[in-house]
């Protein structure tokens, strides 16, 4: 007869089916004395990470580095800090972590995204809230707050308006003084190039502009410039301004003619014109003319009749004829 089995130490009858005692999921049978085992079915598991269950491989989980994890987990990647995995369906998809926006202008990398948290300016790395040198100004300080970068000039603090900054210093110093493009010494005056009535000069770093002291002028009837100071360029005579060398009427009459020269009025008496008439009456200046009469020191003027005043009984009559005149009395019929 067929013989029995003897398999891990454990009796079998021939035909006998059985599970392999130290692997459930394999089967075995006894056939006349030999044990013949094999690997239960399985259906194909079509996933990149399948767990085993019921000794068969499904993707109702994942196996990944040795740990299995269910469908739908979430897990940091152990490989790669800035990434994560998930499990779906038997297979492990592994991604890098989404950065949220960086709300700044200069953000400084972290292990895996940008963060405001500190700055990075001309490729270099500060931390939040701290002050540091603009390395491409040396006159310049710049300030990290919150992922921003505020740049501004070193402080100076020079109690001066206008303070000289030699080449190559940040600040400038009150020893002179920068004006209108020029180098001023301390106690150095230049013209005011917008007034030219006023002179500037340098005081400790600080211009100062004031009107220019007026020369003494050397004449009697100066006139006075366009800054308010007497010059002999001409004359004020009487409250009223004269050229240089002009002749003008002066007296109290205007009976002189007056020349002005240099701030200085010379006055000499007018010469009286000859009077073509007998008889001339005196104008405000006493000399004779034509358009009255003078009769023994009376004045009279043209067609005027009048007792002679030696003889009351000759009228006497003023005529003014053509820049003639005559005079003639006569005795009254009575």
């Amino acid at each position: 007869p067929p013989s029995d089995c003897m398999f891990e130490q454990r009796p079998f009858r021939h035909t006998e089916h059985f599970y392999h005692p130290s692997d459930s999921c394999r089967t075995c049978i006894c056939n006349n004395g030999t044990v013949r085992c094999q690997h239960k079915p399985c259906p194909f598991a079509q996933c990149s990470h399948p767990i085993t269950q019921d000794c068969c491989r499904t993707c109702e989980g994942c196996l990944y580095q040795g740990r299995e994890r269910v469908s739908g987990e979430t897990w940091d990647n152990p490989s790669d800090p800035c990434g994560y995995c998930v499990c779906h369906e038997g297979s492990v998809q592994c991604e890098r972590k989404l950065c949220p926006p960086s709300n700044c202008n200069h953000p400084v990398p972290t292990e895996c995204c940008m963060s405001c948290d500190g700055c990075t300016f001309h490729g270099k790395k500060y931390p939040d809230g701290v002050e540091f040198a603009d390395d491409k100004d040396p006159c310049g300080v710049c300030y990290c707050y919150g992922g921003d970068i505020t740049c501004t000039k070193l402080p100076c603090y020079e109690d001066c308006s206008h303070p000289y900054k030699p080449a190559g210093q940040c600040c400038g110093e009150c020893k002179r003084c920068f004006y209108n493009s020029v180098v001023l010494v301390n106690g150095q005056s230049i013209p005011d190039p917008g007034n030219p009535c006023s002179e500037c000069t340098c005081q400790s770093g600080s211009v100062r502009c004031s009107k220019k002291p007026c020369p003494a002028a050397f004449c009697s009837y100066p006139v006075t410039n366009p800054c308010g100071c007497p010059v002999c360029e001409g004359c004020l005579f009487q409250g009223v301004t004269y050229s240089d060398e002009q002749i003008f009427p002066g007296g109290e009459q205007g009976c002189q003619d007056c020349t002005c020269s240099r701030g200085e009025v010379l006055c000499t008496t007018r010469k009286c014109p000859s009077a073509p008439c007998a008889h001339p009456a005196l104008d405000d200046c006493a000399c004779g003319v034509c358009d009255g009469c003078n009769f023994n020191g009376r004045d009279c003027y043209n067609g005027e009749r009048f007792p002679h005043p030696e003889d009351h009984c000759q009228i006497c009559s003023c005529l003014v004829l053509s820049h003639m005149h005559t005079f003639s009395c006569s005795y009254t019929l009575d």
